[in-house]
């Protein structure tokens, strides 16, 4: 009997031409690493999928879009596809997914409050 393992979705593409600049390298996407960390198997230091997904998002500079950001994010782990992943790791990615689907007024919030962190 074969394992087959089920396709990921494919991460949605930008609609809106005045994003903020599109995250293009792998490691600005990701300036903890944690995300990094989860991808290749190891464990982010978080205890949960959402306390990782939040740390990437705090960490993220204020320039890049955290859906561009998790778009990069999810290419880049198609691209290395290997071994099963953690249960971890499949949370986390399901996180990415949303985050890359959201459109831009619903992360507008998010950046705005990152924008007044001291």
């Amino acid at each position: 009997m074969s394992k087959t393992s089920t396709p990921r979705p494919a991460p949605p593409h930008p609609t809106d031409a005045e994003q903020p600049t599109p995250c293009a390298l792998f490691p600005s996407c990701d300036p903890g690493g944690e995300i990094g960390r989860v991808l290749a198997g190891r464990h982010s230091g978080w205890p949960t999928a959402k306390d990782t997904i939040l740390a990437w998002m705090v960490a993220l500079p204020q320039r890049i879009d955290p859906a561009h950001a998790a778009r990069a994010l999810l290419a880049v782990d198609q691209s290395r596809r290997r071994a099963p992943e953690s249960r971890f790791a499949i949370e986390v990615i399901a996180l990415l997914v949303e985050i890359a689907a959201l459109p831009r007024e619903r992360l507008a919030a998010v950046l705005s409050r990152r924008r007044r962190r001291p």
